[in-house]
């Protein structure tokens, strides 16, 4: 069960990301999307930083942030990716070292 909770904590992350993405690209074209998206999410309101009255510093910081949260993203993904590999390499090994063993009797029976 934990195996499934971790991926879900994956996914989830996942598609956080890619929300950001889609919002920072409709942000970019200038279409009226990003104020539908922001209306759904009570985390970031529609108006742009400045309007909301924060200073230059504290919007840095919340890029950085962000960024730190992006790159955390990242590494989780990659971490899972790694785990996942780790495993199916060990099932492999343990399937070779299984069939050296069943060569290695076969070579003493013949012997």
């Amino acid at each position: 069960a934990s195996g499934q909770w971790k991926g879900r904590a994956v996914q989830v992350s996942h598609l956080q990301r890619q929300l950001k993405e889609l919002k920072e690209q409709a942000k970019q074209s200038g279409t009226s999307i990003i104020e539908d998206i922001d209306v759904a999410s009570p985390r970031s309101g529609s108006r742009p930083a400045a309007a909301q009255g924060r200073s230059p510093a504290r919007t840095n910081a919340t890029q950085a942030a962000d960024r730190r949260r992006e790159e955390f993203d990242r590494f989780q993904d990659e971490a899972e990716r790694l785990r996942s590999e780790g495993v199916e390499l060990k099932r492999k090994r343990d399937g070779l070292k299984s069939r050296n063993s069943a060569l290695e009797s076969q070579l003493r029976d013949v012997k």
